[in-house]
């Protein structure tokens, strides 16, 4: 068994590698922290550039862990490549209801009674280097958008089609500002890819403005929820948005190895709970 699964771990790994080449060539600064709890990984990420104008990325996070959450996460991005690079379609909300319609039809799920509920959480984002803006929808996972401001007024200019009548009633925009770093969370709309207790409703879109220099990150929930430190609690979102600002003063790569040291440090030897994945980019 344990030789099967390592052979699905190099498919999975062929099947993100297209994905990280389009990263590499994409961004001028990236770093990508991906690590499975097994040897499978539920957590998937997926780029993709259909020209020179657009550049499509993606961190998926599957139900559960192993065998069964890499499963989805493969049918995922086939079904992702299906709807991007084949049907052309990337407005990022209409990607996410076409995933969700695809996801529940191959997993048998019928909303008119109980079904295993397997799906995802997925933030998306389109970047139009032409236009200078990112679009960006999520179920669930949100996206931290991190900009170097010159006084604490400044805020990112965000247009929202805000779809999901749920999504309404809610402070979707959070922001901190720290030594002139100014971090903007927008949150996804409160449902998954698959199958809910609640009718599938539309997802939001936001049209962000955004400049050279902007760093972008999107992630799980694997790094937040990490039991560890002293008192052997949750990581937690708090924690990690402060972890983010506190970097902005290393390039990317350098980032991503002090992220993984404050990781380390603060699991001292604690069993990784989830799969972990942070996806980090420079415009």
């Amino acid at each position: 068994i344990l030789e099967s699964i390592t052979y699905a771990q190099r498919i999975q790994r062929a099947l993100l590698s297209q994905s990280y080449e389009y990263l590499t060539s994409s961004f001028r600064e990236h770093f990508l922290i991906f690590k499975p709890k097994d040897i499978l990984s539920g957590d998937f990420y997926w780029v993709y550039a259909p020209n020179d104008r657009y550049v499509v990325f993606a961190v998926g996070d599957c139900t559960g862990h192993g065998v069964p959450a890499a499963l989805v996460g493969v049918l995922s991005i086939e079904l992702l490549n299906e709807i991007i690079i084949e049907q052309k379609i990337i407005q990022t909300n209409k990607v996410l209801e076409l995933l969700r319609e695809r996801i529940m039809q191959t997993l048998g799920h019928k909303p008119e009674r109980y079904s295993q509920k397997d799906g995802l959480d997925l933030s998306l984002c389109v970047w139009d280097k032409e236009e200078c803006v990112l679009y960006f929808s999520g179920a669930y996972n949100p996206i931290y958008i991190v900009r170097k401001v010159e006084n604490t007024t400044e805020q990112l200019e965000i247009e929202k089609f805000i779809q999901n009548p749920l999504t309404l009633k809610k402070n979707v925009i959070k922001t901190v500002i720290e030594d002139n770093y100014l971090l903007t969370e927008i949150k996804g709309d409160s449902q998954p890819i698959g199958i809910h207790h609640r009718e599938p409703l539309p997802f939001s879109y936001y049209k962000i403005h955004i400049k050279s220099d902007d760093r972008i990150y999107l992630f799980s929930d694997g790094f937040a929820d990490q039991f560890g430190g002293k008192n052997k609690r949750k990581f937690t979102y708090g924690r990690f948005k402060r972890l983010i600002l506190g970097v902005q003063d290393k390039n990317l790569p350098e980032q991503k190895e002090f992220i993984e040291e404050v990781l380390n440090k603060w699991m001292q030897g604690m069993e990784q709970m989830d799969d972990i994945t942070i996806l980090g980019v420079k415009i």
